[in-house]
């Protein structure tokens, strides 16, 4: 038999560290800042002791595409980030990646992750426009739609459609001055999370066109003069002279309401003048005038 004296057993164990969690959920524009883009991501608080910083990075992808640069060192526990350095949201889009590492040196990078660049032009004869914008780029499983929203001059922003391409075209309904779009992505899958697009404005210049006789004879029809599309021209003045050129009619804001009277006293049937002055810096027509015939 053979005895062992004075032995030592050694044991090794490999043990593998894991990459601490990180991964780009988003970049949108800001719906509340201008010309701002918000970055979001899942944070690294839950990561026991890890104390590395995170870097977040940005380079123009559209039109031109140029170098990476680090547009902020992040610290443990941070998820958003909103980029307002001098960007130009209206004429490009942005890419994202964050990056960070492991205590063993170990390089850690998310995806990269595209905002939403979109344009707008409309039609030579202006009865028509259309809207195009990039894909959003980044998602795992990609986008499951877009929704079109507009807004009429200083109204609210309303949907108006949704769709699975990157273009769609709209018909001008004269009811306004400028269209302003914005476009929403929404996740297909994933973290269903959604970016929003820049804002693309068009303009349009609503038509006026004024009817040249109406019969104030209180059998409710026809009854008044009317300028189709004035209501959009606030500001418009409309005066009215008789044949002798002496002011019959004066208005600023013209609501159709003229029914052929002068100081509520009805004019006789004959032919009167006008002109409208729109005062509306907008629109490059700045009055229209003719001839309406007062019927009874």
């Amino acid at each position: 038999s053979t005895i062992l004296c004075d032995t030592e057993a050694q044991v090794s164990k490999q043990v593998t560290v894991l990459a601490p969690p990180l991964e780009l959920l988003r970049v949108t524009h800001s719906e509340d800042v201008d010309n701002a883009i918000q970055i979001d991501w899942t944070g690294l608080a839950a990561v026991e002791g890890y104390d590395k910083p995170q870097f977040l990075y940005r380079r123009t992808n559209s039109p031109v595409a140029s170098a990476w640069r680090i547009l902020a060192t992040l610290t443990d526990g941070e998820s958003e980030y909103l980029d307002q350095s001098l960007l130009e949201t209206k004429n490009n889009s942005y890419a994202y990646r964050l990056e960070t590492n492991t205590n063993c040196e170990e390089s850690i990078a998310t995806s990269v992750h595209e905002s939403i660049l979109l344009t707008g032009g409309v039609s030579d004869d202006h009865t028509s426009g259309s809207i195009m914008w990039n894909d959003y780029a980044g998602w795992q499983h990609g986008v499951k739609r877009y929704e079109v929203w507009r807004q009429v001059d200083d109204g609210e922003f309303e949907l108006l459609e949704t769709v699975t391409g990157n273009s769609f075209d709209f018909s001008y309904g004269e009811d306004g001055f400028t269209y302003c779009f914005r476009v929403k992505a929404f996740e297909q899958d994933g973290n269903n999370q959604w970016s929003l697009s820049n804002e693309a404005c068009v303009n349009f210049e609503p038509k006026v066109f004024a009817y040249n006789v109406f019969t104030p004879n209180n059998d409710g029809l026809n009854e008044c003069f009317i300028i189709e599309g004035v209501e959009l021209y606030t500001q418009s003045l409309l005066t009215v002279v008789d044949r002798s050129g002496h002011e019959v009619f004066s208005k600023v804001g013209y609501k159709n309401d003229w029914d052929g009277t002068r100081n509520g006293q009805p004019l006789p049937t004959g032919v009167y003048y006008y002109v409208l002055e729109l005062n509306e810096p907008r629109v490059a027509l700045e009055r229209i005038n003719g001839d309406v015939s007062i019927m009874r």
